[in-house]
């Protein structure tokens, strides 16, 4: 499966340009599956603007993207604000294959240094595997990848692949380098990071998006270029489980997927 890094920069306050900038991806792109950052569609540093741009599963961006999906007969894994019920608000990775949609809420959510998301989110519960082009999928947000309990829930879940979108500042640059490959190698499995890079309003995001194959190493990084392809293989995650099988010493049982 041929894989889709985009680590631009979204438009503040846009959602339009920014969904356009998806759809140029698309369209100009030979891949499966294209990845974005986290907040992707209304930008990261929006404060109380938030609520004001968050929609529901029904709303305009959504049924834009699923058309843009469906026409193109790729996938999209982007971040967005997802309103539960009146002024409850989420911050979402959302994967979109056509009219197929899995929203995956982010679980734990940074209150120090820059961040401030329990002022605005509530934090997700659950943990999803879905299946694509034959890969099992779970995703997480930024700061989740800092919980290896959830990683490892995924793998037990039997996702072959972990899909991280992040809105990371510099300053957080090597603890997500220590922890990215850590995640691959523990659970057999891939992680692809997708984070945004250069300067939104007053904080500079390192970039950094990369593709981590089951045994910790990567098969892609990007540093100062906004995306790139890569190609994986679920045959690695086969090998990898062989090699050093963790995920079969941690559990009792394999589950059915």
């Amino acid at each position: 499966m041929n894989i889709f890094l985009c680590q631009k920069l979204p438009y503040l306050f846009d959602k339009e340009k920014n969904i356009k900038t998806i759809e140029d991806c698309l369209l100009n792109n030979d891949a499966d599956l294209f990845i974005f950052s986290e907040q992707f569609i209304n930008g990261y540093l929006i404060g109380d603007e938030v609520f004001r741009y968050a929609e529901d599963i029904n709303g305009r961006s959504i049924a834009h993207l699923s058309r843009i999906s469906e026409d193109t007969g790729k996938a999209i894994i982007t971040g967005i604000t997802i309103e539960e019920c009146r002024g409850v608000i989420y911050n979402s990775s959302i994967f979109i294959d056509g009219t197929n949609m899995v929203i995956q809420k982010k679980r734990n959510l940074p209150n120090f240094g820059p961040f401030s998301e329990k002022r605005y989110f509530k934090a997700g519960s659950e943990s999803i595997v879905f299946l694509y082009k034959g890969y099992n999928i779970g995703m997480e947000i930024c700061y989740d990848a800092f919980f290896p309990e959830l990683s490892n829930e995924l793998a037990i879940k039997g996702a072959d692949i972990i899909v991280n979108i992040s809105a990371s500042p510099i300053t957080s640059r090597s603890s997500f380098e220590k922890v990215l490959p850590a995640i691959s190698a523990a659970n057999g499995i891939y992680t692809i990071y997708v984070n945004m890079h250069g300067y939104e309003r007053w904080a500079f995001f390192w970039g950094g998006s990369r593709v981590i194959d089951p045994k910790g190493n990567a098969l892609l990084k990007l540093e100062n270029i906004d995306e790139g392809i890569c190609t994986i293989d679920i045959e690695e995650v086969r090998k990898a489980r062989i090699g050093r099988p963790t995920i079969r010493d941690k559990i009792n049982h394999i589950p059915e997927y």
